[in-house]
């Protein structure tokens, strides 16, 4: 018998190995769903403020494009043209070529130390990564876009890249 002083109750030791077994599982379990919400691409749908940019305005490059079995992890980065970064809300974005349905990637800013001053203008928050899970996602051909949100912009800008799955 273990007793629980503060709770003021004793336990057969067999019941208090699977109480406390069944406890991990079930946290090891809502660990793993709040992880794979995180991880995984949703469908998006395009907001009716956000413009293609047609003009080019946005410079980008992608430096990293990595697809593995279950994973696909990009890194690169992206500016406005005489526009400072201040505040960082950009995302990659999937295309689906077959159906255009679109997936958000969750994917965080790097510093780019090449880009910390470009013809004066601070763009040092220009860095996005994502490691995202593809599982899920359909086997298919997709363009890589990215959701340039920064300082209050919304632009959709082709960065030219395919990616199959």
């Amino acid at each position: 018998m273990i007793k629980i002083s503060w709770l003021d109750v004793e336990i057969e030791g067999k019941v208090y190995k699977r109480v406390m077994i069944a406890g991990i599982v079930i946290c090891m379990i809502y660990l793993l769903i709040t992880f794979m919400s995180f991880a995984l691409p949703s469908v998006y749908h395009l907001d009716k403020n956000t413009k293609v940019d047609t003009e080019h305005t946005v410079k980008n490059g992608i430096l990293n494009l990595y697809r593995g079995s279950l994973r696909l992890e990009i890194s690169g980065w992206a500016y406005k043209e005489r526009q400072a970064i201040e505040n960082f809300k950009s995302s990659f974005i999937l295309k689906n070529r077959e159906n255009e349905k679109m997936y958000l990637l969750k994917t965080g800013m790097e510093l780019v130390e090449e880009n910390q001053f470009i013809d004066g203008y601070e763009c040092l928050k220009s860095g996005l990564k994502s490691e995202s899970i593809v599982l899920g996602l359909p086997n298919a051909g997709y363009d890589l876009y990215i959701l340039y949100q920064n300082d209050g912009e919304n632009l959709l800008v082709d960065t030219g890249v395919e990616v199959n799955l």
